[in-house]
């Protein structure tokens, strides 16, 4: 009896003591466990010229001297929804922010940041993250460059930034966007150079400049000279004819037995004639150099380039298309049978190939110049002959006796088996199948006329293109 009076003393002395202990635990006159100060921290060591997110952390000191990390970067465990995180460009995100370079660019230098804990809204901080920034921009070319009328030269733009790094306009960074080109005698686009053509007038060099104020003023410019030593094909040719069908079905015959032959192939059609041209040469001479302003145009194609003499060139093209090749005639079914049968197939003959179809004419050419421009014409390559025949198709195999005629020995012997052509021979006579002859080679187109005629109208007709 005396012994649990003992063990309920205990007992009731353990339970007053664990009580005592849990009202200080949550005492409201205890100092509360609360942030007093922090810090905003980041990746430094990524490019935010090339990234669209940095990773953040912060680190926070509380009233007790206690450190407390949020999640991820930082490497703690406390979680975002902690902190109130309000940015001026872009959007934070599980502790990530995630911006883009040119809409930040636009608003300043740097990204604002503003943070406050939850548990104590008054504790408000502001972070900046700087961006860089473009401090310059650059042409990227050749130091032999020297473009040329109808060619196109590759000129690269190349922007530096405050940070050391570079990026180039081939690298499709919507930064570009916001670069402005400007070029008194061309077009640039994706990284080419397309220069325009003044027949009346040829230029003799051309500037380009670009700028970035949205940014900043960083500018840059360049002059390059113009080089009229290229070579030119101008192609006014016609078409070439369509190829004819091959022949894949069967023709039917039933004289004495029935037989199965091969059908011809479709013949192709005629090459298009290459197209009638007028050239317009004009010469242009400044200091001492020459210059041949050309125009070459058919009702439906336009070309024009400018030649130094006497270094460049052109060729005009006008030939006539070549024909279309003959279609392949199909084979000859093989015979059926034999000696004594009552139902004989004889074999069928090869279909006869497609003929090729004739070559086009070439097109007819009429040269205007000015009493220099003669000159000109020991650059300028006239071609206008007419197209070469279509090839002609293979004629259909013949089938294989199916019984012992007598022209299967009479063949093995001659070989008429693939024979070209029709044969008639003693095996025809005695219905001996043969191989279809090929088509015939279409005929070639014929070359046209070349007129050169002097014309006072020269300047006027160049001025109008």
């Amino acid at each position: 009896m005396k012994t649990n009076s003992i063990h309920l003393f205990t007992l009731m002395f353990l339970l007053l003591l664990s009580c005592s202990s849990t009202n200080k635990l949550f005492n409201p006159k205890l100092p509360r466990r609360e942030i007093i100060d922090f810090t905003l921290v980041y990746d430094s060591t990524l490019s935010l010229v090339y990234t669209d997110s940095i990773p953040l952390g912060i680190i926070a000191k509380r009233n007790n001297y206690s450190v407390r990390k949020t999640l991820g970067f930082a490497k703690g465990y406390t979680y975002w929804n902690k902190y109130i995180i309000k940015t001026t460009h872009g959007f934070v995100k599980k502790g990530v922010l995630y911006f883009n370079l040119t809409d930040c660019l636009k608003g300043g230098k740097n990204i604002l940041i503003t943070v406050s804990p939850k548990n104590n809204i008054s504790l408000q901080k502001e972070f900046a993250i700087p961006l860089p920034y473009l401090s310059s921009i650059d042409f990227d070319f050749s130091d032999t460059t020297t473009i040329a009328t109808k060619s196109l030269t590759s000129i690269r733009l190349i922007a530096h930034f405050n940070s050391g790094e570079i990026i180039t306009n081939d690298l499709k960074h919507e930064l570009f966007d916001y670069i402005k080109v400007e070029i008194d005698n061309g077009i640039f686009h994706e990284n080419e150079f397309y220069p325009l053509i003044n027949l009346s007038s040829p230029y003799k060099q051309v500037s380009l400049s670009a700028s970035a104020d949205l940014f900043s003023t960083a500018n840059s410019s360049i002059t390059l000279p113009i080089n009229y030593s290229e070579h030119y094909v101008f192609d006014f040719n016609g078409a070439k004819g369509i190829d004819g069908l091959h022949s894949t079905s069967k023709e039917y015959e039933s004289y004495r037995f029935p037989h199965f032959h091969g059908k011809n192939g479709n013949p192709g059609s005629q090459g298009y004639p290459g197209k009638d041209v007028s050239v317009y040469i004009k010469t242009n001479i400044d200091n001492g150099d020459t210059l041949f302003s050309v125009l070459a145009y058919s009702p439906s194609i336009k070309e024009k380039a400018i030649i130094s003499k006497p270094n460049g060139s052109i060729t005009i093209q006008c030939n006539g298309g070549a024909g279309g090749s003959g279609g392949d005639g199909s084979d000859g079914s093989d015979g059926i049978g034999d000696t004594d049968s009552t139902d004989k197939v004889y074999a069928g003959k090869g279909g006869v190939g497609g003929n090729g179809g004739n070559g086009g004419n070439g097109g007819s050419v009429r040269i205007f110049c000015d009493s220099l421009g003669i000159q000109a014409l020991s650059q300028i390559v006239i071609e206008n002959k007419g197209g070469p025949g279509g090839k002609g198709g293979e004629g259909g195999n013949n089938g294989e006796e199916g019984y012992d005629h007598p022209a299967t020995k009479i063949g093995a012997v001659f070989g008429l088996i693939g024979t070209l052509g029709r044969v008639v021979s003693l095996a025809s006579k005695l219905n001996r199948a043969t191989k279809g002859s090929n088509g015939l080679r279409g005929e070639p187109g014929k070359e046209s006329d070349i007129n050169i005629l002097s014309s006072d109208s020269i300047a006027t007709s160049i001025s109008n293109y």
